[in-house]
């Protein structure tokens, strides 16, 4: 609650625009979010934070390359595979540059934190099965809607009915996190000597996993079958909303 104050304090005394405060802000949001997951020890919220500080600085040299990337996508001509994997690569190296101070953290973590956390994040795994389990098809039409604007009858009648396959794959990423986290919990529950290489490994192995594009594939058949069915302010919104990207970026790249 007191983070949550101070955060509102910001926002309300500075005259920046809210996404230079947020931007600003992103060391202590982003630990805050742990925090959320582990009940960090101020010491262990102060290492993580200082990790999360220099990654932003290290990593704008992917980020600007991933901008770049998207920036030059063109969602009429574009190879919209050979664009997922290029921006995957991307995406990979930055986990990949967590992934020491998630280890690190984690063998910080104490008997009791351990234990809420795998506790904790079983049920929101339930909960992610029930909620997906219940995914209604006009879901699917919300998000095509978030990129492209208000869509015909026909549009979403096309987003309908490639919904299930949009679903199973949705539900095969989520079998995947089951996975990781009983091998993370199984980990430290035997206690190897080698434990902190093998946290590692499985988180890199579950950022590889959950990322392949035979689990995109549905979404992107769905996007195939879209694309010619796109009106011109349809696609004027859909570059609206790259270039907000676009500036987001700009301003991380600015600030760190």
């Amino acid at each position: 609650m007191k983070k949550l104050i101070i955060l509102l304090f910001i926002i309300l005394t500075s005259s920046c625009s809210y996404k230079g405060i947020i931007v600003s802000n992103l060391p202590f949001l982003i630990t805050n979010r742990v925090d959320k997951r582990f009940d960090l020890t101020s010491e262990q919220a102060k290492f993580f934070k200082g990790d999360i500080k220099k990654l932003l600085k290290d990593k704008k040299n992917e980020v600007k390359s991933f901008n770049e990337k998207f920036q030059a996508f063109n969602i009429e001509s574009s190879n919209r595979k050979d664009f997922y994997l290029s921006i995957r690569d991307s995406y990979i190296n930055i986990a990949n540059s967590v992934i020491p101070s998630l280890t690190r953290l984690m063998l910080t973590l104490s008997n009791e934190q351990r234990t809420e956390y795998f506790k904790e994040d079983k049920k929101k795994l339930d909960k992610r099965e029930n909620k997906l389990n219940n995914r209604a098809s006009d879901f699917y039409v919300s998000r095509f809607e978030r990129f492209f604007g208000d869509l015909t009858e026909s549009q979403k009648t096309l987003i309908k009915k490639r919904s299930t396959s949009m679903k199973q794959s949705s539900l095969r990423v989520l079998t995947k996190r089951r996975l990781f986290h009983k091998q993370l919990k199984l980990l430290f529950e035997i206690g190897d000597k080698n434990l902190k290489d093998q946290i590692s490994d499985a988180f890199k192995n579950y950022v590889d996993k959950s990322t392949r594009y035979k689990d995109r594939e549905a979404f992107f058949m769905a996007l195939d079958e879209f694309i010619p069915t796109l009106s011109r302010d349809q696609i004027e919104y859909f570059n609206e909303n790259k270039a907000d990207v676009g500036e987001w970026i700009s301003l991380y790249l600015s600030k760190y």
